[in-house]
């Protein structure tokens, strides 16, 4: 991978960082690392998480959103009962480069949470055949589009 597609992918991951807090869902912490497929991380702050009649949304001990290049998005739960690691993942049938509010709305929906959140104005792109493996100038188009509106 050549160097100038290092960090391409930071300034995405942060908007949609911006865009989970933003519509309530309180982001702990978050990172973009440049491994192979490139990938990143947003935690969200359990202590600060909305409730439903009165329960945590989330009845896990930890919760965030997870992507990657080869992958697209998921959500991560982990719950650690009585010492046994339990780990469930939910992908979103969503656009490898989604919008910050495609990907809102996807963590509201595993939440059971009806959201109207505002069209973001940044467009989902979808690259199924997408590898790191290979250069992909549309693909890289898509994460630069981040980098200059932030």
């Amino acid at each position: 991978m050549s160097n100038s597609k290092w960090k391409t992918h930071e300034a995405y991951i942060g908007a949609v960082s911006e865009a989970l807090d933003a519509a309530g869902f309180k982001v702990d912490d978050w990172w973009a690392d440049d491994n192979d497929p490139r990938d990143g991380w947003i935690g969200f702050d359990m202590d600060k998480q909305g409730r439903i009649d009165g329960q945590p949304i989330w009845a896990y001990e930890e919760v965030g959103v997870g992507w990657s290049e080869d992958r697209g998005w998921h959500l991560l739960t982990i719950d650690d009962p009585h010492g046994k690691d339990s780990r469930y993942v939910y992908e979103f049938a969503i656009a490898r480069v989604a919008s910050p509010v495609t990907v809102v709305l996807a963590v509201a929906e595993k939440a059971g949470l009806t959201l109207e959140v505002a069209d973001d104005g940044h467009p989902d792109a979808d690259f199924p055949e997408h590898t790191f493996y290979d250069d992909d100038p549309a693909f890289e188009l898509a994460l630069a589009h981040y980098r200059s509106v932030s």
